[in-house]
């Protein structure tokens, strides 16, 4: 049985560095499907949001997030709670 480390790590390989990377580039905004990785390079980083993400963004990413991400992280409840706390939850 892998542990939740485990898949954490690999997992956060697969998507890519954290946000340093992105950070240089303070206009950059990657077109389309590569935001939702952006976001979840974020949230599986370090259990938060560092950036501020609009609104479609966060919903398209709850729509795509991955299996293992969802079983083993809090990413799910994070993005949920940021789009409830920008009272557009509904």
């Amino acid at each position: 049985m892998r542990t939740p480390t485990l898949v954490l790590t690999l997992t956060a390989l697969a998507l890519g560095p954290p946000g340093d990377a992105l950070a240089e580039k303070t206009h950059w905004r990657p077109p389309g499907p590569d935001r939702v990785k952006v976001v979840l390079r974020d949230c599986v980083h370090n259990a938060r949001l560092d950036r501020r993400y609009r609104v479609p963004t966060l919903r398209r990413t709850l729509r795509h997030v991955p299996k293992d991400i969802a079983d083993y992280t809090d990413c799910t409840r994070v993005i949920t709670r940021d789009i409830r706390r920008r009272g557009a939850g509904r």
